[in-house]
């Protein structure tokens, strides 16, 4: 009898394990999540089903996306988050050429339109302004006054309309660096997980994604070129007297006081906090396509995946501005004899054919540089996105929609 009822409490109790209402494995939470073990390791009685004293030890679950220590549950992982290491960004740019040229051609083609709209509308905008300054011109010329061609009303109302150009100008270079940045490590992340796809569906995938980059690079930029901005402003603007005024030597102190503070420490300083920051964002735009993160959460993330890794994403980024520059520089000298080949004057207008000459060559050197550093630039940006990932994989998002899972 006793044995018969030793018998049914041993069989209730693995009943109430396979059921789920017994205890749990340890490492286990009411929710499934796996934990790390805590306390000493519980021994069942002999003959229950689970180790006795003298058997084997028991053994935690393993980790989801990890290989289980029993040798089960798949194959073992490179590291503890599943996540692929990279894959070299020449090779990246080897296989899937034909995607990345594609995309790279598909958005030059839509810079082109709209840089054209832009500059035909910002000439539009400026033809009062160089029409008038035409007319001072050739009212001096008449009284044989060697004065400059711009008055100060007008040279007021071109600056204005610099300004916007250059903002508007900066507001597309902003676009398509980040369409080709998430080109291209959305096509860096297939390749480390084994997949690839074809132009149609990189593109489709980069549209999806684009909005987040383009947030997290407008407000990664707005740090970085806004203290850059002041530090200029203060720099010219001290040193040509504009915010303290012609009278500053009437101060009774040396002005040097003020000028070397503000006119040249604080730029400095200024200048130097806009390079930290921008090592430290320097990934923003692309971790927030990679991830799908909102712009805030992707400057936080770019944040910690830089920190013990700053001199690296900063010769990174030196790399990117010295090819983009050096690239910059030779399509504007290749493309700077196409000047020559406008009118000197546009019905009568020496202003506005000089602008139009300047401006075009300007313009389209500006819209194949992508296209001639795309093979350095990008790939070396998405490779290092991925491997700042990779080392951080432990707190890598486990999501369905990240092209690596």
């Amino acid at each position: 009898m006793a044995e018969r009822e030793q018998s049914k409490r041993s069989a209730g109790g693995a009943g109430r394990h396979e059921t789920g209402a017994g205890p749990r494995p340890a490492g286990s939470d009411p929710e499934g999540t796996w934990r790390p073990p805590t306390g000493p390791r519980e021994v069942s009685p002999a003959g229950s089903g689970e180790a006795s004293p003298t058997g084997p030890r028991e053994v935690s679950p393993a980790r989801p996306g990890e290989a289980s220590p029993t040798g089960s549950g798949g194959t073992p992982s490179t590291r503890p988050g599943g996540l692929p290491p990279p894959v070299p960004p020449f090779t990246v740019l080897a296989r899937h050429r034909r995607e990345l040229y594609g995309l790279s051609l598909r958005v030059t083609a839509l810079t082109a339109v709209v840089g054209a709209l832009i500059l035909a509308g910002w000439f539009a905008a400026a033809w009062p302004t160089t029409v008038e300054a035409q007319g001072y011109l050739n009212r001096v010329r008449a009284m044989e006054d060697p004065a400059v061609g711009y008055s100060l009303e007008t040279f007021e109302q071109m600056l204005v309309l610099s300004l916007v150009l250059i903002s508007l100008l900066v507001t597309v270079a902003g676009f398509v660096t980040s369409t080709l940045l998430t080109g291209h490590v959305l096509t860096a992340a297939r390749a480390a997980g084994g997949r690839r796809t074809g132009p149609g569906g990189l593109w489709r995938a980069t549209r999806t994604r684009l909005r987040r980059a383009v947030a997290a690079q407008f407000l990664a930029g707005l740090f970085v070129l806004g203290l850059l901005l002041i530090a200029f402003i203060l720099t010219f603007g001290i040193h040509d007297n504009a915010f303290l005024g012609e009278d500053i030597r009437d101060f009774t102190f040396p002005p040097e006081l003020l000028t070397v503070p503000l006119g040249v420490v604080l730029p400095v300083v200024l200048t130097g906090v806009a390079v930290f920051l921008g090592v430290r964002f320097f990934v923003a735009a692309t971790v927030a396509a990679l991830e799908d993160l909102p712009a805030v959460t992707a400057l936080r993330r770019s944040w910690s995946l830089v920190r013990g890794a700053w001199f690296r994403t900063a010769g990174t980024a030196l790399l990117v501005v010295v090819v983009t520059v050096a690239g910059y520089v030779l399509l504007q000298y290749l493309t700077d004899p196409l000047g020559a080949l406008f009118p000197d004057k546009l019905d009568g207008n020496q202003f506005e054919a000089d602008l139009v000459a300047e401006l075009v060559p300007v313009g389209l050197a500006l819209l194949l540089t992508p296209l001639l550093t795309m093979p350095v630039v990008y790939p070396a940006v998405a490779w290092l996105t991925l491997h700042l990932t990779y080392r951080h994989d432990s707190d890598f998002p486990k999501r369905d929609d990240v092209p690596y899972l």
